[in-house]
């Protein structure tokens, strides 16, 4: 068992395998450990006009674009002014091809003026990877004002910058 802890978000992240071997996040607060899951492995939630996107342990592309595609197909979703991809739980992308991160920039690139054309990518603090490094410069690339971070609340302050 993983456990990370990020005290700006208040909650703390414990992974644990499930017996299909993908991972199942659940919060610990101060008050204890809820018993069902917090996030899917793919999730999004509307933070005021920011589109957060959680990834969570492993998930195909295709879960990532149905996702994205659902949140912004709202008809009850606010204007948005950035999207934030929160990958510091995300086991999948270091597994991903080059030329499946090539079609996700592609689908991200293609719908970014759904977001204002603003992506914070979170990814963890010793995180260096190179297919995330090259994903925000392919965003670039494609219109897509793009940073990447190593916490949640940097992000936020800059997509809302």
């Amino acid at each position: 068992m993983w456990q990370w802890r990020f005290f700006e978000d208040l909650l703390d992240y414990t992974r644990m395998n499930a017996d299909d071997g993908h991972a199942s996040p659940y919060a610990t607060m101060h008050t204890g450990t809820l018993l069902s899951p917090l996030l899917k492995p793919v999730s999004c939630v509307f933070e005021g006009s920011v589109l957060v996107l959680h990834l969570v342990g492993t998930y195909t592309p295709a879960e990532l674009r149905a996702a994205i595609a659902a949140a912004l197909g709202d008809p009850d979703r606010p204007r948005l002014s950035g999207l934030i991809a929160d990958l510091r739980f995300s086991e999948s992308i270091a597994r991903r091809t080059l030329g499946e991160v090539t079609a996700i920039v592609g689908f991200l690139a293609y719908h970014g003026s759904s977001f204002a054309n603003r992506i914070a990518l979170v990814v963890p603090e010793n995180s260096h990877d190179t297919l995330v490094v090259m994903a925000s410069a392919d965003l670039r690339t494609g219109g897509i004002d793009a940073a990447t971070f190593h916490d949640i609340v940097t992000a936020r302050a800059w997509i809302r910058s």
